[in-house]
């Protein structure tokens, strides 16, 4: 059985696959406005189809520390 994907390279030669199911898009290429002030974990805001929407890096939210 086939399950349709979306492939993301998320670092330099690093992939995952998420289900079609469980996503509702990708921006290729956002622009990012940082937040001064905000948790390590919070990278800022990224503006999508008129919304804010916030970008964390889990990793450091789960660790503690900068994702490698």
């Amino acid at each position: 059985m086939q399950v349709p994907a979306r492939l993301l390279e998320y670092a330099a030669g690093r992939f995952i696959a998420l289900p079609a199911h469980v996503t509702y898009g990708l921006v290729e290429e956002p622009t990012v406005v940082g937040i001064p002030g905000a948790a390590t974990y919070a990278y800022g805001m990224l503006a999508w189809q008129g919304e804010r929407l916030p970008l964390l890096d889990i990793h450091t939210l789960v660790y503690g520390d900068a994702a490698v």
